[in-house]
């Protein structure tokens, strides 16, 4: 009988234990998330900045002599290149501007953009620009500045070795290239190219995060403004003494008649209006008296 009630007491609860489980397993889930999402793109935003700024500052060593230079040259590319993001997500806020939606590519949209940029579409009508459009152009200047010379400075100890005209380096080190330095370039580039999608995109997600917590704290800062207002409005109403309209009365005294105005003006024109065509004022004789 003990182990059949254990069992039934068992049965009976072990439902409620699953669900006690889900729950455990969902507050783990949702606190790694927050936590991944909260502390790990700014951190992963750091270390992709750190990364493309070795790559920049191997590039810009081409050029450059002084390896302090190139270092804050490089620095301040990937910085540019982050604050391009934040200022271009800032100004479509600011301004309301929504990017037109993504489509799925096809024959009939390109054609449908070159004869846009033809004019020859039926009831043509401009397409207004993005107001940080001059940001975006420099942006995209920046993301390719950032990869050739990522680019570059994988290259650079192959390109110090090339001797004569830069024509026929190039052709040296396209034809003559081992497959192992053809390897090193192109996962060169793409980790580049990686890093800096990577980087624009973490900085997009922060922009639009910062836009949204920014506005709940407006909000929020609105209601608590807004709330001290209404009682202090209603305070005031309760303790102010009940106002009278202020009246004037008149009254003629010959016929009876009388009236009220709001101010002592009105009340002596309508007095006075009233005696000119009293139905009981006195008559004057033809001798001038009563």
């Amino acid at each position: 009988m003990d182990i059949k009630a254990a069992i039934a007491a068992f049965n009976r609860h072990y439902p409620a234990f699953l669900r006690f489980l889900m729950g455990i397993g969902d507050v783990l889930i949702t606190t790694s998330q927050t936590l991944i999402v909260s502390f790990g793109v700014p951190i992963v935003l750091i270390l992709l900045l750190v990364v493309e700024h070795s790559r920049v500052k191997q590039g810009i060593l081409t050029f450059e002599q002084h390896g302090d230079m190139a270092s804050f040259a490089a620095w301040s590319l990937v910085l540019l290149n982050t604050i391009l993001e934040f200022t271009i997500h800032y100004i479509e806020s600011q301004t309301g501007y929504q990017q037109q939606r993504q489509r799925r590519a096809s024959l009939r949209i390109y054609a449908e953009n070159w004869l846009y940029w033809l004019g020859l579409q039926k009831r043509w009508q401009p397409i207004e620009l993005s107001p940080a459009h001059r940001y975006r152009r420099l942006l995209r200047l920046i993301t390719f500045s950032i990869l050739a010379l990522a680019l570059a400075g994988s290259m650079r100890d192959v390109m110090q070795q090339q001797q004569g005209a830069w024509y026929a380096a190039l052709q040296n080190i396209l034809l003559e290239s081992t497959l192992a330095e053809m390897t090193t370039w192109a996962g060169g580039l793409l980790f580049a190219l990686a890093a800096i999608s990577g980087a624009q995109n973490l900085t997009a997600y922060l922009a639009v995060k910062v836009r949204e917590i920014v506005a709940e704290m407006q909000l929020e800062s609105a209601a608590q403004l807004q709330n001290p207002l209404q009682d202090y409005a209603a305070r005031l109403a309760e303790n102010l003494p009940e106002i009278q309209p202020v009246t004037h009365f008149v009254e003629c005294d010959k016929c009876g008649w009388s009236n009220t105005y709001t101010n002592e003006r009105s009340a002596m024109f309508g007095l006075n209006a009233h005696t000119r065509h009293c139905a009981q004022k006195h008559e004057l004789s033809p001798n001038g008296k009563h």
